[in-house]
């Protein structure tokens, strides 16, 4: 009896530790991004590699994967073709940004870095910032050991929060994660790898805590100790340690004030915290340190002009920023923006227009410019021109079609605006502004019931709006059911 008391509280035990061991592999594949995860033999082998720790294998079979189930000639692996076709693309346009990604990572897969990193710089100087140009030029730097500028071009790629356009980018910065590891020891770039983890961490949680170990060895090899110390900060706000992340970004200035990421990513948590000072210091600080930085000086010239409604130093310290980089489309923006604002118009579309020189990709400055034309210029048919241009470049932009369907509504074409206002719903737009103006057009459109339902949405967030409660009024008394009455 005793012994079968014994063999039941043995499997009872076995199953609990099934049970826990099953819970454990449920979160941790819960957890991670769907890239993972892909349908064929290629792709259960680079998640089998992935789990394994061996990245570089892991990579190999995930582009396996990719080049049986794309149809465009990079991800193919149809490297001739590939080539020739970038090239006749550039041919068309020089600052062709996916052709020039192409030849990048072509030059990547061929060894010739110097060349890759030719091409990177002609994408940036098109796109401040470009994630994937910045995500490839990181790659491209490890592997010719030059880890300190592969660390920089990562900073300016995480600072502002997006992730990459293109799979490939992604298995580049896997595959030279796995390389770098598999260096020997002594030979291993500490603060690199803390940074190819903080990547990975983005799309898998469990890289935090390898991101860490990499940065505390970072720092105690000296090895840019300040940006191991940011790795530190951001991986403890991630986590929701607030305070412990101002320690480590305080402790990566006293080793390099210099250090921007540490200064700006201070400041937003200071502004979550309603401190205005301490966030004024540190942007304050970060303009001192790279005052042609578009990112550091849009940031700091906000700070001034929304948050301490100081418009002329805004505007001052954007003017200076331009002067010094005059063909910087992010500091030529963020001029316009403050132009713009204070009504000097010309100077704005000027700008503007010269950012879209720069970047014809650029949809916001596009906005921008059509805005100017159909509501400050009048030039309204020239407007509705170029938000179209805006709305091919990025359809998610709410403010294109609040744009169009106010101009359309100005011209008598209520129909057009009507749909380019529900598209601007259906895009994120949120304001009441926005919602009463679609409600007037209901009306004008003899739409009384439309018009009453969207009152209704305006009244409920804000029951004091006298102008929804008129047009309400007007609407509920041409209903049928009114009329009868």
């Amino acid at each position: 009896m005793e012994d079968q008391t014994l063999s039941i509280n043995r499997r009872s035990l076995l199953i609990l530790l099934l049970g826990f061991f099953w819970l454990l592999v449920w979160h941790h594949f819960s957890q991670l991004d769907g890239r993972f995860f892909q349908p064929s033999l290629n792709g259960i082998k680079g998640l089998v590699w992935y789990e394994i720790g061996d990245y570089t294998r892991a990579a190999d079979a995930y582009r396996a994967h990719l080049r049986a189930a794309s149809l465009n000639l990079l991800e193919m692996g149809d490297v001739t073709a590939a080539r020739q076709q970038a090239e006749r693309a550039l041919t068309g346009n020089p600052r062709d940004v996916d052709a020039l990604l192409d030849l990048a990572e072509l030059s990547i897969e061929g060894g010739q870095l110097e060349q890759a990193q030719g091409y990177l710089a002609r994408v940036l100087d098109v796109r401040v910032d470009h994630y994937d140009a910045l995500l490839l030029s990181a790659v491209a730097h490890a592997r010719a050991k030059r880890y300190g500028e592969a660390v920089n071009a990562l900073n300016r790629a995480l600072r502002h929060g997006l992730i990459e356009n293109r799979p490939t980018s992604f298995l580049w910065m896997l595959r030279v994660t796995g390389e770098l590891t598999d260096l020997p020891k002594q030979e291993r770039p500490a603060c690199m790898l803390a940074y190819a983890h903080r990547y990975l961490r983005i799309f898998d949680e469990s890289h935090a805590r390898v991101a860490k170990s990499w940065a505390a060895q970072a720092i105690r090899a000296g090895d840019h100790a300040d940006d191991a110390y940011v790795t530190l900060g951001v991986i403890d706000d991630k986590e929701g340690d607030q305070e412990k992340a101002l320690d480590e970004f305080q402790k990566a200035l006293e080793v390099n004030p210099g250090n921007i990421y540490a200064r700006t990513t201070a400041a937003r948590l200071y502004s979550e915290r309603g401190d205005l000072t301490s966030e004024y210091q540190m942007l304050k600080g970060a303009y001192e340190h790279a005052p042609t930085d578009g990112y550091v000086v849009s940031a700091y010239s906000h700070l001034l002009s929304e948050k301490l409604a100081d418009y002329r130093q805004a505007l001052t310290v954007a003017q200076a920023a331009v002067d010094r980089d005059p063909d910087n489309p992010e500091l030529l923006s963020a001029a316009a923006y403050l132009y713009k604002f204070m009504g000097d118009h010309a100077r704005a579309l000027e700008y503007y227009k010269q950012t879209v020189a720069q970047d014809p990709t650029n949809a916001e400055a596009h906005e921008m410019i059509a805005h100017i034309l159909g509501f400050a210029l009048g030039k309204q048919d020239e407007a509705i021109e170029v938000y179209h241009t805006a709305l091919a470049l990025d359809p998610s932009r709410s403010g294109i079609y609040t744009g169009l369907g106010s101009l359309y509504s100005y011209k008598g074409d209520v129909r057009q605006a009507i749909t380019f206002y529900e598209l601007a719903f259906q895009h994120g737009a949120q304001t009441t502004g926005d919602m009463l103006s679609l409600c007037s057009i209901y009306f004008k459109a003899g739409e009384f019931q439309k018009t009453a339902d969207c009152t209704n949405r305006v009244l409920a967030l804000n029951p004091n709006d006298l102008g929804a409660a008129k047009i309400r009024s007007f609407a509920v008394q041409n209903l049928p059911a009114a009329k009868a009455s």
